[in-house]
């Protein structure tokens, strides 16, 4: 995954949010690094291209609750949660629910990153919109 063209995401990226998670290759996903590969293109200016990554992440963050070495993913939620998208503000949350649930590492890093802020304060701002 780390080394695919990112021509080459836009085919792919629907089909890997369509994974069901009753498969084994989301397992083997999440242990080939799959997580933090596909976090590297949760920049993409392309939104449909960052809902299909983020799909894909909210699948497979249920296995990957044990997962290390998540820090840049959890990063780049928390810069998304102030997206003004809603399909990404809610995805985003969604993986950040999984990755966090279990998780005392992650519940650390998220915290000390001003997640639970950054989240609160998106939340006042949508009840006014």
């Amino acid at each position: 995954l780390s080394l695919w063209h990112p021509s080459s995401l836009f085919p792919t990226s629907p089909l890997l949010s369509l994974l069901p998670p009753s498969l084994t290759s989301p397992p083997l996903l999440c242990q080939a690094g799959g997580m933090q590969a596909l976090s590297r293109h949760l920049g993409h200016r392309s939104t449909r291209l960052v809902h299909n990554i983020l799909h894909t992440l909210r699948n497979l963050s249920d296995m990957a609750t044990k997962q290390d070495h998540l820090d840049d993913l959890l990063r780049q939620l928390i810069v998304l949660l102030a997206s003004n998208d809603v399909t990404t503000v809610t995805c985003t949350a969604g993986v950040l629910c999984n990755l966090t649930c279990n998780n005392a590492k992650n519940k650390t890093i998220v915290c000390q990153l001003h997640g639970v802020q950054v989240h609160m304060y998106i939340q006042t701002l949508h009840l006014y919109i």
